[in-house]
């Protein structure tokens, strides 16, 4: 049975036994003992509810098992409820009182029963649903983990700094601040959230006991987590502050390294697809060349079986120069699809970085420039190979072309 379910019966027990919180702090159960009460007295008993059993007008206290079928209708008796030992879990009267004695470290599973009609089941997998003083409860205990998380040595009752100064908080404030909202509460895990970077992780710490030892250094050690609490949105905003002046001065030279090695990355791939195209465009004169050297005119044939023999093969060599020029077609604008991608790229990236960095604006611009007047001349490269593979094409089919005609027939 999960600990929801067993609380969940615990809670419909309390409801049906219908107890209620006498002057002592003691949650009591006080009426005529019958079959009914005796069942539900049964079913206390075995999860160790029961504390104290009585008899009213008797002064010593019985045994659970000692009540009997004899007693229905004659006698009344006294229960005391086991609020803290019994097998489910404590029984509080207040979410006051749950703070008053586990001030930062909730019970994983509680219930608070101010009366019948006033009983919440706290259960840690289900916090999210958790509205009122219940969830600022909750929300001072989280506040208190991550002072521990980020303190030098911690306890259960205090957590202590060491970074500049000694500052030690104890576990200790007024129950009144239930009452109070904690917003900040989320901005202030979001900014730890961000420090908690592997850039930022040693920054952390420092930055947070920053903040409480300018602000609660001169407060008495036993009221220092007491005024956090009171004065949280002001802490939350002054540690905001604090933040974003560290992110703003935050390792320039890690920053202008980045920017650099990205500016170097992306001259390096324009480069390469410079130099691949290039190579690539040797096709062009090998196209030429196979062209001009093997192409025949079919009146060099002695007889019609040489010149047809020789039409054939010039009919191959264009068919081969025309691929050639489709394929070089082909590649060309792949290429210069990758340098549009490569651009807008890097545009992005440097976008970002000078956002990251405002002062860095003019080095990015002049990086910028750079990149662009290199895919300026690539472009221009390309438009050229455009136009020669265009040539090759248009050269290579007339020649050929030629290589048919009549001796005599262009003289």
């Amino acid at each position: 049975m999960s600990d929801r379910t067993a609380a969940q019966q615990l809670k419909d027990l309390i409801e049906k036994l219908a107890p209620s919180w006498n002057t002592k702090g003691d949650l009591a159960i006080c009426g005529e003992l019958t079959p009914e009460l005796h069942r539900l007295l049964e079913k206390a008993n075995e999860i160790k509810l029961l504390e104290k059993v009585q008899i009213q007008g008797e002064l010593i206290a019985r045994t659970f098992g000692s009540l009997n079928e004899k007693m229905y209708g004659k006698k009344t008796v006294i229960c005391t409820l086991n609020t803290k030992a019994n097998t489910v879990c404590p029984i509080y009267c207040s979410v006051e009182s749950v703070a008053e004695d586990k001030p930062v470290l909730p019970p994983e599973t509680f219930l608070v029963f101010e009366d019948c009609h006033k009983c919440a089941i706290r259960d840690a997998s289900d916090d999210s649903n958790a509205t009122g003083k219940l969830k600022h409860y909750l929300e001072i205990a989280s506040l208190w983990q991550i002072l521990k998380k980020n303190a030098e040595d911690s306890s259960s009752v205090s957590v202590t700094f060491l970074y500049r100064k000694k500052m030690k908080l104890l576990a200790k404030y007024d129950t009144s601040l239930l009452k109070n909202e904690y917003g900040g509460l989320a901005r202030f895990k979001r900014v730890l959230a961000e420090l908690s970077s592997e850039s930022h992780i040693d920054a952390k710490p420092h930055i947070l006991q920053n903040c409480l030892v300018s602000f609660l250094y001169n407060t008495k050690e036993v009221d220092r987590f007491n005024n956090l609490l009171t004065y949280f949105d002001k802490f939350t905003s002054k540690f905001d502050d604090a933040y974003h002046a560290y992110v703003v001065g935050f390792s320039f030279d890690d920053l202008r390294k980045e920017y650099e090695e990205k500016y170097r990355e992306y001259m390096v791939k324009i480069n390469d697809l410079l130099s691949s195209t290039l190579t690539k465009a040797l096709m062009i004169p090998g196209a030429l060349y196979l062209t001009a050297t093997r192409t025949q005119s079919i009146n060099a044939g002695k007889n019609i079986e040489q010149g047809l023999e020789l039409a054939i093969v010039n009919f191959g060599i264009a068919v081969a120069a025309i691929t050639i020029f489709t394929v070089y077609a082909f590649v060309l604008d792949s290429e210069k699809k990758s340098l549009v991608a490569i651009e807008d790229e890097f545009s992005s990236l440097m976008s970002r970085l000078e956002d990251k960095s405002p002062t860095a604006a003019e080095t990015i611009s002049t990086y910028r420039d750079n990149i662009k007047s290199r895919i300026t001349l690539v472009k221009e490269v390309f438009t050229t190979l455009t136009f020669l593979n265009i040539a090759m094409g248009i050269t290579s089919i007339l020649w050929t072309a030629a290589r048919f005609l009549p001796e005599g027939y262009l003289s």
